[in-house]
């Protein structure tokens, strides 16, 4: 088909679609990953002389840390929401409630990781986050899948 029939054109702007959602979610999931890890990182002591430097506080124990680490724990919350607003926008994409899902998982995160200054709550707050997601790609997927092959008619 050619883009220039109707049926060329939905073919293309699905394709579109599927681009922009795997770009989103990769890059919202990679930058959420990347603040998870330095934030257990310092609270396991990685790179700082106290515990957990970017948690709400935490701050100002201890000496900074340097570095990626300490680049990530100091743009750790801004870079949270954006990969929260991303991985949000890949599942509103696919399903409109999978997006609602996926930004309460979000907000849970950064709660989470900025809202609070217990590593225990930070960990589980990580874990439910996480696994919200999971879940959520996995229910998005096996919609898509049933609906994407309906009886074939040729």
């Amino acid at each position: 088909m050619t883009a220039a029939t109707p049926a060329g054109r939905a073919e293309g702007a699905s394709r579109t679609k599927t681009v922009c959602c795997a770009a989103a979610g990769a890059a919202g999931g990679l930058g959420s990953l990347a603040c998870g890890a330095s934030m257990a990182l310092a609270a396991a002591g990685v790179g700082t002389s106290a515990a957990v430097t970017g948690m709400a506080g935490m701050t100002g124990r201890g000496t900074t840390a340097r570095g990626l680490l300490g680049v990530l724990l100091r743009a750790g919350p801004g870079l949270l929401i954006a990969s929260v607003l991303l991985v949000t926008v890949a599942f509103a994409l696919r399903r409109l409630v999978a997006g609602a899902g996926a930004l309460a998982a979000g907000a849970v995160l950064y709660g989470g990781m900025y809202g609070q200054s217990s590593p225990v709550v930070m960990y589980a707050s990580i874990g439910v986050g996480y696994t919200t997601w999971a879940g959520l790609y996995l229910w998005t997927r096996t919609r898509r899948t049933r609906r994407r092959h309906p009886a074939v008619h040729h």
